[in-house]
């Protein structure tokens, strides 16, 4: 049994990562430069952030997706070609910089769908705010057992939902970064990840 993780720190770029507004109005995705959460202490600057401007927004199912094209694998994550995905775990750090007359705001769930979008299980559910924030940790819950081979599509989803009230210049930010994904996975038969990207046993 072995263990591969994946961070996503943001502080080059978006690592695959896009925000879907799901109908929201007032929505402004981008990745911020200004700042790093304590757990990211990698070279470089930057998160996922998403505003909302505008009185009393509040509609849609904003959320970010990596792998929502169906193409991006457990492989993509770093997992060994011919291993075996049996669980899988996703923790990400988040925090509410800018609370501007909102209302209660949601950050979360994390979810885990299929390449075609099924949901195949929640690693957190959904955090409701109503103020500013310090950076905190969404630990989440390991997803499985499973048997997947390594190929297989893999769409991850983080629910990110700031609301505003009834001002005009309303104004909520959600930042997210240091996003863990931690893959546990299998050699099948007990042969080498070296024989098996040669075909043996094939």
């Amino acid at each position: 049994m072995s263990t591969t993780v994946k961070r996503f720190n943001f502080n080059t770029d978006l690592e695959n990562w896009v925000f879907d507004a799901g109908g929201g109005s007032g929505l402004t995705a981008t990745r911020n430069t200004s700042e790093n959460s304590p757990n990211d202490t990698e070279p470089g600057t930057g998160n996922l952030q998403v505003n909302r401007y505008g009185r009393n927004k509040a509609n849609g199912s904003p959320v970010w997706n990596w792998g929502a094209t169906g193409l991006l694998t457990w492989e993509d994550l770093g997992v060994p070609a011919g291993d075996v995905v049996t669980a899988v775990n996703l923790a990400y750090d988040w925090c509410c910089s800018e609370y501007n007359v909102g209302v209660t705001s949601d950050m979360g769930s994390a979810q885990l769908r299929t390449g075609g979008g099924t949901l195949r299980g929640n690693f957190s559910v959904i955090e409701n705010y109503s103020s500013t924030t310090s950076w905190a940790t969404k630990p989440g819950n390991a997803l499985g057992p499973f048997t997947d081979p390594s190929n297989t599509a893999v769409w991850l989803q983080i629910w990110d939902n700031p609301k505003t009230g009834n001002d005009a210049a309303a104004s909520v930010t959600a930042r997210i970064d240091w996003i863990v994904v931690t893959i546990t996975h299998n050699t099948p038969q007990g042969m080498p990840n070296s024989l098996m990207l040669m075909g043996v046993g094939r």
